[in-house]
């Protein structure tokens, strides 16, 4: 037992040290000489050892079942049933939506990247790879909302309520620089200066806003009030929410984003002193304001609209601190437009289009050129000069991070390593077990076909709600878009809209065989059915039953298509088309996720998310229900899987970051097998016909195999 909590121990001391969460190419050497180093007379050697194939990930498997055959040698057995036996990193696919870059203005070499799907990412080498940052104690269960500052000579920086912490090794170890009186919001620095927003509460309907400014020689901040806002609003990092020009330091334009709602605008304050006093920038397009990067008193903003689905005007300029205005470029009316960033050496002026991609003024916005040499999403989310080299420009974008190097002339792609794909679905193949799919929340899906190694797009990149197998054709899909329902018989590589489900709600698909494909069409209330194995024809089933109330969940087994609702339970006789609602009082629980048992198969284990920790089974034969599993597991379950290969294992993947355990008895024991793994937010996951776990944190896959009792 003791070895066992050490080698616990020693892999949460490696993911926090090393902050490492993708796969790395390591060759067949390199592999084989680690092994052999884990028998090394030198205790350190071994651990070594150890650390370095851990990062490696999943591609280490095959070269240590070969050397447990052919190795005599205790010690590096028993390293070797470790590493079999814990949780390997597949990386992820590369991409993502990235929200934020940021460059260090003393070597522009290290940049972060920051996006929802994976947290943030540091690359050293100019976005040539990328590698995960740990965050300061206790901080990774929700980093993925914080972004990191990198700020200068390798000091990376990040705000947690009043303490600012840094970081002088790349997120390995961490320590509180400032304690502020105010919560910390966004920080800058520039010329030596520390700039710091931060927020003080003063009401329920008030937030006071204050810059506090230090330079490295000081010991104490200066606090200078901003201005008041409403507490729904916040610093809008993501679009220049704190913009300190690098020639003109003395002014400073904050933008303040409200919470998305109807006639909500942002406000912006700007100081012309360094932060001293401020004024509050009023302008009659309620424009998102930048300070020009060259002249002192000029700045640009972009007019919106109160439809938020036809956000733009047009540009807006002020030669006069705000002033008065004067619109300079009608040609944006109707896009939206995602940034606005003007060049530090020349004036030139760059904006972010979703959908459009990038756009460069050079003549003060009468004319625009389009920039999208390369840019293979046009999704744009930020535009981020170099600031020793302005020739440089990253661009984030839904799908990964790109890089110019010719002032947007040519975008390449820069996103090797960075997993920032925000995975809601994992797919493993009943009878390929090399066959891996994954749908990524904001640009589609990926497909491995060798355990997770590598991956690739499928095309076209679009987000997609849900993917849909059908069982006995592995190549065939059904997939929910945002504007549809669409299919494909090779894996993706061609698509054709199902048009007999446009325009319909369908929010539940069952496929049961090879030929019957099951949906729900909630909008109508009523069960559709195709049987030509391709959805090209349907057939109304049967209306929905009033009694049970709004769906849950759909399923089917035998001849009966079990429907759950709020407010019951009804199945559906498929052959004579009537319902049978059993005699069951569901009226305490709230189905969260369900699954049949695969060794009986009427019946049902359900997750209550009312009522955390608590999963029923029910036997739609004997019309009976009971509590299935232990109170041990105090968070709300999000799914519940079955060994195929031992259907006596049940895996339940606790709600975010409350863990995985598994039951080696039908549910009456759990044991905690929760990977401790920098981030950790467990939102998806699945078993493979050859009993491997596979489990989706943020933009990251890790697999292991199904412990043994």
């Amino acid at each position: 037992m003791k070895r066992l909590t050490t080698v616990f121990i020693f892999l949460f001391l490696l993911f926090t040290r090393s902050g490492y969460a993708q796969e790395i190419d390591a060759p067949e050497k390199k592999i084989n000489e680690l092994i052999q180093q884990l028998g090394n007379d030198d205790w350190n050697h071994r651990e070594t050892a150890q650390d370095e194939l851990l990062k490696i990930g999943f591609s280490i498997r095959p070269f240590l079942i070969k050397a447990l055959k052919d190795c005599s040698d205790t010690e590096i057995k028993q390293r070797i049933n470790l590493l079999l036996n814990t949780w390997l990193t597949h990386g992820g696919p590369d991409g993502g939506l990235v929200m934020r870059v940021q460059v260090d203005s003393s070597q522009p070499q290290n940049i972060i990247a920051f996006g929802p799907g994976g947290g943030n990412f540091l690359s050293r080498d100019g976005a040539r790879s990328w590698q995960y940052i740990s965050l300061p104690k206790n901080e990774d269960k929700f980093s993925y909302g914080r972004p990191i500052n990198l700020v200068k000579n390798n000091i990376l920086y990040i705000c947690k309520g009043k303490q600012v912490h840094q970081s002088k090794d790349f997120g390995g170890t961490w320590e509180v620089l400032f304690t502020l009186k105010y919560d910390c919001n966004d920080l800058y620095w520039q010329e030596n200066q520390y700039y710091i927003v931060t927020k003080q509460l003063i009401s329920d309907k008030e937030v006071k806003w204050h810059l506090a400014v230090k330079s490295d020689e000081e010991k104490k901040f200066s606090y200078y009030p901003i201005g008041t806002t409403s507490p729904d609003t916040w610093v809008s990092s993501f679009f220049s929410g704190l913009s300190v020009p690098r020639h003109t330091s003395k002014k400073i334009c904050i933008n303040f984003q409200p919470i998305m709602k109807k006639d909500a605008f942002p406000t912006t304050f700007c100081s012309f002193d360094g932060g001293v006093s401020w004024e509050k920038i009023n302008c009659d397009q309620q424009a998102m304001i930048i300070p020009s990067e060259t002249e002192p008193d000029v700045l640009f903003g972009l007019s919106f609209t109160a439809d938020y689905n036809n956000p733009v005007n047009g540009l807006v300029k002020s030669k006069d601190k705000g002033k008065t205005w004067q619109v300079i470029s009608d040609q944006l009316s109707g896009k939206s437009v995602s940034c606005l960033v003007t060049h530090p050496k020349n004036n030139s002026i760059y904006i972010g289009v979703i959908d459009d991609g990038v756009l460069a003024s050079y003549d003060d916005g009468k004319t625009w050129q389009v920039l999208n040499n390369g840019l293979h999403n046009l999704k744009v989310a930020s535009l981020t000069f170099d600031p020793i080299n302005p020739e440089i420009i990253y661009c984030s974008t839904r799908h990964g991070l790109f890089k110019s190097t010719n002032g947007g002339q040519k975008w390449t792609w820069a996103s090797n390593g960075l997993a920032q794909c925000q995975i809601t679905q994992i797919m493993t193949d009943p009878l390929n077990p090399n066959l891996i799919l994954v749908a990524d929340f904001t640009s589609g899906m990926r497909i491995s076909e060798d355990e997770g190694t590598t991956w690739r797009p499928v095309q076209p990149q679009r987000p997609f709600r849900n993917v849909y197998r059908l069982a006995g054709n592995q190549n065939f899909l059904i997939v929910e878009g945002n504007n549809g329902f669409y299919r494909t018989f090779n894996l993706g590589k061609e698509w054709d809209e199902l048009v007999a489900l446009r325009n319909k709600q369908v929010a539940f698909c069952t496929f049961i065989n090879s030929k019957e494909i099951y949906a729900l069409d909630v909008k109508e209330k009523q069960i559709l059915l195709s049987t030509d194995g391709s959805g090209e024809r349907w057939e109304i089933l049967s209306l929905l039953p009033e009694e049970i109330g709004d769906i849950r969940w759909m399923g089917k087994y035998q001849d009966f298509v079990v429907c759950i609702g709020h407010k019951g339970i009804a199945k559906l006789n498929t052959q004579n088309k009537k319902w049978i609602h059993p005699n069951l009082n569901m009226a305490e629980i709230s189905t969260l996720c369900a699954v049949f048992n695969p060794q009986q198969p009427e019946t049902l284990i359900l997750s209550d998310s009312g009522d955390y920790g608590k999963t029923y089974e029910i036997n739609l034969e004997t019309e009976t229900i009971r509590l299935f599993s232990t109170e041990k597991i105090k968070e709300c379950s999000t799914r519940i899987l079955f060994d195929q290969t031992n259907p006596q294992n049940i895996i339940k993947i606790v709600h975010p970051s409350g863990g995985v355990f598994v039951s080696h008895n039908n549910g009456v024991d759990w044991d905690n097998i929760t990977p401790l793994v920098p981030y950790l937010d467990l939102r998806e996951s699945n078993i493979s016909s050859n009993g491997f776990i596979y489990l989706a944190a943020g933009g990251t896959i890790y697999s292991r195999k199904i412990p043994a009792k």
